[in-house]
């Protein structure tokens, strides 16, 4: 692992080790996967840019599947929502639609979310709290 000298979070792989924006290809490299389930590397993941900007071709060859079935902590985002025109709430709809997710794995991706973010610990406990 390769420490961070800005002291920000150390890197694995190149990206943080608390959380990374989704290395759109990670999917594809198994060796990458294992490390990011063992070192409980969690991945912001916006399907409606990754589409949009061609990083994959469409939501049928999207990852994010196989990386949840494989066990990558996983969290949905809206990337820039005026540009691409979505939202988070359709980003959800889109896993929901294109990725099979149902109530329950919306739910656990919304944990996920919660647990990842960048807040103080009251502010976590209180919207896990929220979400139940």
């Amino acid at each position: 692992m390769a420490e961070r000298t800005d002291g920000g979070a150390p890197i694995v792989l190149g990206v943080p080790r608390e959380r990374a924006e989704a290395e759109k290809r990670v999917a594809l490299v198994p060796d990458v996967v294992k490390r990011l389930v063992d070192e409980e590397i969690v991945l912001e993941v916006c399907p409606g840019s990754n589409i949009a900007i061609g990083v994959f071709p469409s939501y049928d060859a999207h990852p994010f599947p196989a990386l949840r079935e494989a066990g990558v902590k996983l969290t949905l985002s809206s990337d820039d929502p005026p540009f691409f025109h979505t939202s988070l709430a359709q980003e959800y709809d889109t896993a929901r639609r294109h990725f099979g997710l149902d109530d329950a794995a919306l739910l656990e991706t919304t944990r996920t979310s919660i647990e990842a973010a960048f807040v103080d610990s009251e502010t976590r406990a209180a919207l896990l709290a929220r979400l139940g």
